[in-house]
């Protein structure tokens, strides 16, 4: 019983660690593809 309350505590932080890493790759790519569409409003 004592391994309960910890468990959801666990699985929270390491859902926080995954949600912020996406977060961080979709900002990323974002980035990237504003830079792709300049560069290609820039050749036109």
């Amino acid at each position: 019983m004592s391994s309960s309350p910890s468990f959801p505590l666990l699985f929270h932080s390491q859902l926080l660690c995954i949600l912020r890493i996406f977060l961080l790759l979709l900002s990323n790519s974002k980035t990237n593809f504003f830079q792709q569409a300049d560069v290609e409003l820039v050749k036109n």
